[in-house]
């Protein structure tokens, strides 16, 4: 039978001193214990010797299952350095902040409830709302603190068809409910937000040629050459808007509130004269939109603008392209719709034109 440890507390220079051998740590190592009292020095050495013996007594109740799971624990923890115990007692620190025993389904509702307190815009508390149905079930269930960057990713790729705008709008949302639910306690899950989608010259030319057939060419033409928004601008603009040599918007009609000053480029020009007289958006509009966006296999709704605001910039200044795009700064810009387009590919962009008539020089390339 192996003899009983001791533990004796010995005065030293630099307190009352506790040496515990590698057989009574948690640790596998030797340690060392400095009380400035003797009598807390005992009473430790006491707490570790009545654990000792503790285990000692139960390690014959112990289920065999259990003690394989420990066995194997161990060695996943080994290459760590971190032992089983310290494992435990992490795991339980984190279930016991805020947030950890929260369901992310409970703190989307908790969520939305403070959006409404707040008085935000009916149009946000929608989103969240309908952005909430479209979410996976199994994510709902997760806890807050167990939602990590790649349940985050895969989340949001089950309920959306391609990485743009929409995903963008429901990363948003993600990461701003479990900040909340989260707060001050634990770091959200860091996802990264995806760049948008652009069209190559290949697409931008079909594009325009389906618009054409579908005899919708002019609002295309303003979405895809003058980076004119889809939702709301489109539709607030008349031939009024369209001037010379720019095209403005005013805040009113924004969607940012902020004016828009878009150059006219020389295509932009042929594309409006072929198209004088028509309407802005022609009868069955939406019809017609949807029919060239399945034509063309286009997904993200913002991608025209995208592609005339990365083709923009690579042919003009930093200031020309915030005040083309209605940004309040180029940090906009280079954060959200920036692309690694060349200026060659600007270059063919700008050169799409009516019946593929090819502009002779490169005065396409600037305003008219």
């Amino acid at each position: 039978m192996p003899r009983r440890p001791q533990l004796v507390v010995t005065e030293t220079p630099k307190g009352y001193k506790i040496e515990i051998p590698a057989s009574l740590t948690s640790t596998g190592k030797r340690q060392r214990y400095f009380y400035a009292d003797e009598k807390a020095a005992k009473k430790h050495a006491t707490a570790i010797l009545k654990a000792y013996h503790e285990r000692g007594t139960k390690a014959g109740v112990i289920d065999p299952a259990l003690a394989s799971e420990a066995m194997q624990a161990e060695i996943l923890l080994k290459p760590l350095g971190v032992s089983l115990l310290t494992a435990v007692r992490d795991y339980i620190k984190r279930n016991d902040q805020a947030g950890a025993r929260i369901t992310i389904d409970k703190a989307w509702a908790t969520y939305e409830a403070l959006l409404l307190k707040n008085k935000r815009s009916e149009h946000t508390v929608a989103d969240y709302k309908r952005d909430r149905k479209s979410l996976p079930d199994w994510f709902f269930a997760l806890k807050v603190t167990d939602a990590s960057a790649e349940m985050i990713e895969k989340a949001l790729d089950e309920c959306t068809s391609n990485r743009g705008k929409a995903w963008n709008r429901k990363l948003r949302e993600v990461r701003a409910v479990l900040r909340e639910a989260q707060r001050t306690e634990v770091k959200p899950a860091a996802v990264k937000r995806k760049d948008p989608e652009i069209f190559d010259i290949e697409t931008a030319e079909k594009v325009m040629a389906a618009a054409v057939t579908e005899g919708c060419a002019l609002p295309f033409a303003l979405l895809l050459f003058a980076g004119i928004r889809p939702e709301g601008e489109l539709g607030r603009i008349s031939w009024g808007n369209i001037h010379k040599n720019e095209i403005t918007i005013s805040g009113e009609e924004s969607k940012t509130g902020d004016d828009r000053h878009i150059p006219i480029m020389a295509n932009l020009r042929l594309w409006l004269d072929s198209c004088k007289g028509d309407d802005i958006q022609p009868m069955n509009w939406k019809r017609k939109y949807q029919s060239v966006r399945k034509a063309c296999g286009i997904k993200e709704q913002d991608v025209a603008r995208h592609t005339f605001g990365s083709a923009f910039y690579r042919l003009h200044t930093e200031s020309e392209t915030v005040q083309a795009m209605g940004h309040s700064s180029f940090k906009t810009f280079e954060r959200f719709y920036k692309r690694a387009m060349t200026k060659d590919d600007a270059t063919k962009f700008f050169a799409i034109t009516p019946a593929k008539r090819k502009t002779k020089n490169k005065s396409h390339l600037r305003a008219v």
